[in-house]
């Protein structure tokens, strides 16, 4: 974690008012801004054609078991149980339906309302291989929710939110609020636009839209 430093001075060593209201600013933002501070749980060692994503729970579910940390070739697993290390290994190995039917029982068993995490992908579409994109995300299960950011490579937008059953439209479907990438567009639209999930513009630059979205969505579509 970063360590920062704030420091505004002047001859005499008095604090000019100005730099020490800027300096408090950074300061009380850099304490209250999400952090990623939450364990790590988890959810399939190995999720066949989706890869690897860390997910974040509430500190307030924490278990208080110790935790031996385990790396299995480039993956990065949390478990304290030697026997079920050794099943995941030879699921790995042998059967991978069967290592991903036992990550989705063991989310659906754990019951987890809600996630954070960085979405990695690079897609392919319409024959052309894409740039590949870093994503924030916020994710509920009920109601389904989604809020992703782009923080590398963004498409025409470069955030966007959706919750089902808002923002519907007059056919009754619920719509994303899109913020354009581009600050020309963001001023002409006042910032965001309304657009559905599976719509003409949202899947020029992706396959799947974000309803798709989730753990449990993931695993089942394979």
């Amino acid at each position: 974690m970063p360590i920062y430093t704030f420091r505004a001075t002047r001859p005499g060593g008095a604090v000019p008012g100005r730099l020490r209201n800027l300096a408090m600013k950074k300061f009380l933002d850099m304490i209250f801004k999400p952090t990623n501070r939450r364990v790590r749980i988890l959810v399939g060692a190995v999720l066949v054609g989706l890869g690897f994503v860390q997910i974040t729970q509430s500190l307030a579910t924490r278990e208080q078991a110790v935790k031996k940390l385990v790396t299995l070739d480039d993956t990065v697993l949390l478990t304290g149980d030697a026997a079920r290390l050794e099943k995941i290994r030879n699921l790995a190995e042998t059967d991978h339906l069967a290592l991903l039917k036992m990550g989705l029982a063991q989310f659906q068993q754990r019951g987890i309302p809600s996630y954070t995490c960085t979405f990695v992908k690079r897609e392919r579409i319409r024959g052309k291989l894409g740039k590949e994109q870093h994503i924030d995300v916020k994710f509920r299960e009920k109601p389904f929710s989604v809020a992703m950011k782009w923080t590398k490579n963004p498409p025409l937008g470069d955030a966007l939110v959706f919750v089902d059953g808002k923002f519907k439209n007059s056919d009754g479907r619920s719509q994303m609020v899109v913020r354009p990438a581009a600050k020309l567009l963001q001023k002409l639209t006042g910032g965001s636009v309304l657009r559905l999930p599976d719509g003409r513009d949202a899947l020029k630059s992706t396959l799947r839209p974000c309803t798709y979205f989730g753990f449990q969505n993931g695993l089942k579509s394979l």
